[in-house]
Parts: structure tokens; C-alpha cells; sequence
């Protein structure tokens, strides 16, 4: 079974980077959810049970969510959990602009590594195996 889920998607592959890039989205999407509700961070950590600052850290992306607070907070907000993740995995980052230089680094401008992770995995083994051989050749200083 796990070599099933790892020809799907490599998780033991995934870096720090990607794991923040959801965060930071994620994070993103209930700070909206809230604030169309007019509700506080204080009421809203409450609800969750936990503190004003800690549900901050959710927000901005620094702290990652456990699985049964993110079911709680999308059931707060009337959402399906699995809507709001998919559309926290194929949301490109539309804050980003890169004319006038607003993204965070080169490595995340406009959700660059989701949809090359998207495109790489979407290509058959061998064409995949091929790519990385030559994207490793041509990155070697």
C-alpha cells in the first residue's frame, strides 16, 4: 500500500518550504473566513479552544494546523474540510506580482513550487525520470 501513495505523491519528498507554502495559504483562507464573519481572533480561539495569539500563528502561517483543528474551524465556518482543502492545494498565490517584486523570494513568487510539483507528477515515469536527470545536470554549477 505504501508504494502506492508514494508513486502518487512523494510526502517523504516533501520540503519544509512546501509544508510552510499550505500553511501560509491555508492560514490565509481562514483569516478571510473570519473576518467575513466579523469574528474576532479572540472569539474565534476560544471557539477552537485555544489562545488569541496561538489562533495568530495559525493565521499567518507560522504554526501548522492539527487535522481535528482544522475540521473544527471549517465546520465553524459552514465549510466542507476537504473544499477548503483543495482549494488551499490549487490556489495560486494571488498576492504575489512578479512586475513589482511583492512575493516573498524567488523560490515562492506566484505558487512556482505547487504547480511544478503539479506538472512534474502529471508527466509519465519515464518522462518524469528524464526531466530530473535534466534539470539536475543543468542546476550543477
Amino acid at each position: 500500500m505504501a508504494n502506492r501513495f508514494r508513486s502518487i505523491y512523494p510526502i517523504n519528498q516533501m520540503s519544509e518550504g512546501m509544508h510552510r507554502d499550505i500553511d501560509i495559504i491555508l492560514g490565509e483562507q481562514i483569516r478571510d473566513l473570519r473576518r467575513a464573519q466579523g469574528i474576532s481572533l479572540a472569539d474565534l480561539g476560544d471557539e477552537v479552544g485555544v489562545s488569541y495569539q496561538q489562533m495568530q500563528k495559525y493565521e499567518a502561517g507560522v504554526n501548522s494546523l492539527s487535522v481535528s483543528k482544522f475540521v473544527q474551524i471549517s465546520k465553524l465556518f459552514s465549510q466542507e474540510p476537504s473544499k477548503l482543502l483543495k482549494l488551499t492545494l490549487a490556489s495560486p498565490d494571488t498576492r504575489c506580482d512578479p512586475l513589482n517584486r511583492s512575493f516573498v523570494s524567488d523560490q515562492h513568487m506566484c505558487g512556482e513550487r505547487s504547480r511544478l510539483r503539479e506538472a512534474y507528477f502529471a508527466l509519465a515515469l519515464k518522462t518524469r525520470l528524464t526531466f530530473l536527470h535534466l534539470l539536475e545536470a543543468v542546476a550543477r554549477p
